[in-house]
């Protein structure tokens, strides 16, 4: 209680005393603001005293610049003083009116008068040798006209105390040369000090004025004040309850430290205090059941000498040593294993933390932590145990992948490719129908197996993007163009809108995205059709927001089909489901599409949304983000080849003549049916080949250098696809040979196997069963053996006039089908989108601005061919190749003709909708 009690009387003096300076403080604030504001005062006096001397000052100048002012002598009473210095001082004008000359001085005298009566200012013109003796100068004048004519151009002054007191200010007249029409009878020169304006004015109103001031800063200062007493009061308030917490907490200290020390004598470690020395200080009851020894004991003995090992010893004092000198921190606060010996010599390992303290006298000291992790690193042994069999076990599995995909897929190669070669060797209609069901069964299966191969990268979280430039619009138009056979037997519409404001080129997994939007779409036409009226599949594309390089687009494709209730919904995407048992009985499938299709919208940045309504239909979302590309360059998705188109019209060239163009192509296949595939597929499209069965009679049969390439499987006897590969690259490296393209043909479709195989110097890398159009682009590639073009939407760049209809209102028909209200809505849409485009369009070829043009008419291509303007359409495609190869001259000539070719396709459309 007394310390309490002295504690309180020494905050409450020291307290007091704050009050007391704190007072002082706010006065001097107050007087110090006081004195401000009569200084400002003041100042305020001089500027105005200087202000009305200004305006006089112009007064005159202007006055004697004009040579005095003529006034009405009727009104204006002659200057007597003027009289003897000027002849010409009275005049009277040709109407009779009788003038007098107002000069300068005059003029100041008569507007000091108007100034006294308004202002209360007494102001005069003074001078040591004055003409008119009422400007003789008072005491104070003559003193400051001496101190002016010692080189001072202006003085002021505050004369007199309280309500008398006055602003004195007097400026300098100094004689100019328009000046002496009146004075040269003064013997004034110019330059010369002729005497000076002089103002007297009451400080009354000022002071008044800054009394006015003062008060609010009396209540400001009186308020400041006492929140400053306020406050002194609550730190009062708060100090004495900091002196009462204090003792109490000193109290709390002591009982903080009895339970601190109960603590570490139940802890369940070691805790072990050493000196700076590296004596024991403290041994903990937990130490002395692990360690073997009392705590009596050990106290004041060296720590290496009781729990360190002998082969440790040195390593122990060493450290101890030098973290002394350096006072390094590099084993504090950290976790360590070491191996701590017991009393019996018994070695073990434990876990170590050190952390420093310092006792009451602020001398440093060691506290360790120690833990038995015998148990712990018996545990973590049998871990990595299960953890080398976890891994076995995953490799195992990847290799049953592999080996799995190798296998179905060979008989699916040879099923898949010979129907292929079937097809195309003038079947009859009946065998036609029942090899294209084989070719459609095997397709089905393989999708199937794609499906699960999928499925399986990605619960490994192995399935990975390939991000590369495409043109988005051409990949919605071709997916549906694949469908066409599927739409035209389940008796479906299909038809598409996009966005003609969607960028030409986008950044995303083009293969990606047309495996969701297949995905969806062959859905769709299944559940649409076999219904009571014809089913209706729409895609429409949108593009949502664009920010900086990111563009968001919504891919959405809705049906009419059998639709589906919530529930079914909120399963779609679990993987291996379906609307219900009879789905899978009438329409296939392995219920894996849809959650494959989620992950990989969950991969791109994406998301998939499902409405759907039971017997109405559903609409699928999926919302996508790309990356915008700034290119000149086209980048096209590769051209679908028809069937007919692989025939091969010539007879096939023969060995002799194949080895004489560089065209002879080097088969290495192991499976015999797989041969046969191969060999016919290649005769189909036009090429000769040698097969053999390994690589290492492929390598041989190489050597002879009558290949011009060569088709690799990865899996062979004696020597496989890679070292085949290997090998060749380095024997041309050694013999500085021509490089022959190498091609991987493989029925492997795992991660990492097209990386494998270009890193052993193949070139490309096919999967089986290798489709023949895919066959064929790629061999023209390599061998550079020209391609028959095809052009059926117009693609290749031909002259706008070369007979195309202005509007085609059948092509609208062929691709959605014959219903006059979707024609009207897509035509609306168009002439909307249409005249935006024109209008962009037109505007840079003004400008001749090669990227702009190029990316419009690229847009409004597309949309003139979906509707049927096909004429404008070729015209589009004309100016979009000469915007990309930065044509100029051609771009202009052919925006000539833009106006009236669109004026047409726009007339002809309007007249089809009335």
């Amino acid at each position: 209680m007394n310390k309490i009690n002295l504690g309180q009387k020494r905050i409450t003096n020291t307290t007091l005393i704050l009050v007391v300076v704190w007072t002082l403080i706010i006065s001097a604030s107050f007087l110090w603001n006081g004195y401000s504001e009569l200084e400002h005062a003041k100042r305020m006096a001089f500027a105005q005293a200087q202000a009305l001397v200004d305006k006089d000052v112009m007064y005159r100048k202007w006055n004697s610049e004009l040579g005095g002012v003529w006034a009405d002598a009727k009104r204006a009473a002659p200057n007597p003083y003027l009289k003897g210095m000027v002849h010409n001082r009275d005049q009277t004008t040709v109407e009779g009116i009788p003038l007098t000359m107002i000069n300068p001085a005059y003029m100041t005298r008569m507007v000091f008068d108007i100034q006294k009566g308004q202002l209360s200012v007494s102001a005069k013109i003074t001078s040591l040798n004055p003409v008119n003796p009422s400007n003789e100068p008072d005491d104070w004048e003559k003193s400051v006209l001496s101190s002016i004519e010692k080189g001072d151009s202006e003085f002021s002054e505050i004369v007199g105390s309280g309500d008398q007191s006055q602003m004195r200010y007097l400026r300098a007249l100094y004689v100019q040369e328009s000046c002496l029409g009146c004075h040269k009878t003064q013997n004034y020169r110019v330059g010369d000090v002729r005497g000076g304006i002089s103002i007297s004015m009451p400080m009354q109103p000022f002071y008044a004025s800054a009394l006015i001031s003062i008060w609010p800063q009396i209540w400001s200062h009186l308020s400041i004040w006492l929140l400053g007493l306020f406050g002194l009061a609550f730190g009062y308030l708060k100090a004495v309850r900091f002196e009462s917490g204090r003792i109490q907490a000193a109290a709390e200290l002591r009982a903080s430290k009895a339970h601190y020390q109960a603590v570490v004598n139940n802890a369940m470690d070691c805790i072990v205090s050493i000196d700076m020395q590296g004596n024991i200080i403290d041994f903990n009851p937990s130490a002395e059941l692990v360690f073997g020894y009392q705590r009596k004991e050990v106290i004041g003995m060296k720590m290496s000498e009781v729990i360190v090992p002998p082969s440790l010893r040195a390593k122990h004092e060493n450290g101890l040593m030098q973290f002394q000198q350096t006072q390094g921190v590099n084993i504090l606060n950290r976790r360590m294993e070491l191996t701590a010996m017991r009393r019996d010599n018994s070695e073990f390992p434990v876990e170590l933390s050190i952390t420093m303290a310092r006792d009451v006298d602020k001398q440093p000291f060691f506290i360790g932590y120690l833990r038995d992790i015998s148990a712990r690193q018996q545990a973590e042994k049998a871990l990595l145990n299960a953890k080398d069999s976890a891994e076995f076990a995953c490799r195992a599995k990847s290799e049953f992948l592999a080996n799995m995909s190798h296998e179905i897929r060979t008989p699916m190669n040879g099923i898949i490719g010979m129907t292929d070669v079937l097809l195309n060797t003038g079947l009859t209609e009946k065998q036609t129908q029942m090899a294209k069901i084989i070719q459609e069964s095997a397709n089905t299966q393989l999708d199937i197996l794609n499906d699960i191969l999928d499925f399986s990268k990605i619960e490994a979280g192995k399935l990975e993007l390939s991000v590369e430039p495409f043109d988005l619009s051409e990949l919605i138009i071709k997916t549906c163009n694949l469908l066409k056979n599927s739409v035209d037997q389940n008796k479906v519409i299909l038809s598409y809108i996009i966005d003609p404001d969607l960028p030409e080129l986008v950044r995303g997994d083009a293969l990606r995205v047309r495996q969701v939007l297949t995905n969806f779409l062959s859905n769709a036409i299944k559940f649409s059709s076999e219904r009571e009226f014809t089913g209706d599949v729409e895609v429409s594309v949108n593009l949502m927001g664009k920010k900086n390089d990111q563009v968001v687009v919504d891919i959405i494709v809705r049906d009419n089909g059998i639709g589906m209730d919530a529930d079914t919904v909120a399963n779609l995407f679990s993987p291996f489901s379906q609307a219900d048992s009879s789905t899978t009985r009438r329409f296939g499938g392995t219920g894996l599409g849809l959650a494959i299709c989620r992950h990989l919208a969950e991969i791109m940045g994406g998301e998939i949304k499902v409405n759907s309504t039971p017997n109405i239909g559903s609409v699928f979302t999926f919302r996508a983000h790309f990356g915008v590309v700034d290119s000149k360059s086209p980048i096209k998705i590769e051209e679908d080849i028809k069937q007919d188109e692989l025939v091969n019209r010539k007879s096939n060239p023969t060995r002799e003549q194949a080895i004489a163009e560089g065209h002879l192509i080097l088969v290495a296949e192991d499976n015999a049916i797989n041969q046969e595939v191969i060999s016919q597929q290649l005769s189909l499209v036009g090429y000769q080949c040698d097969v053999v069965g390994d690589g290492k009679e492929a390598y041989a049969k190489w050597l002879s250098g009558e290949y011009g390439l060569l088709l690799s499987d990865l899996h062979m006897p004696h020597v496989d696809g890679y070292h085949l590969a290997e090998m060749i690259r380095l024997e041309e490296a050694k013999s500085q040979c021509n490089r022959i393209p190498i091609i991987a043909v493989t029925a492997n479709a795992l991660k990492g196997e097209k990386q494998r195989c270009m890193a052993s110097g193949m070139d490309e890398y096919l999967t089986k069963p290798v489709p023949l159009p895919k066959l064929k682009t790629i061999l023209q590639k390599w061998l550079k053996k020209e391609a028959v073009e095809s052009s059926p939407n117009g693609d290749g760049v031909e002259s706008s006039g070369s007979g195309l209809p202005v509007f085609d209102p059948k092509m609208l028909t062929n691709i959605v089908g014959d219903f006059p209200e979707k024609h009207q809505r897509f035509l609306n849409i168009y002439l909307k989108d249409a005249k935006k485009l024109a209008e962009q369009l037109i505007k840079a070829g003004e400008s001749l601005d090669c990227a702009e043009a190029d990316r419009h008419a690229h847009s409004l291509k597309s949309a003139s061919r979906t509707v049927g303007a096909m004429k404008l359409g070729q015209l589009c495609q004309e100016i979009e190749f000469a915007g990309k190869e930065n044509d100029q001259p051609t771009l202009e000539r052919l925006m000539n003709g833009f106006q009236e070719i669109y004026d047409e396709a726009i007339t002809q459309i309007q007249a089809k909708l009335q």
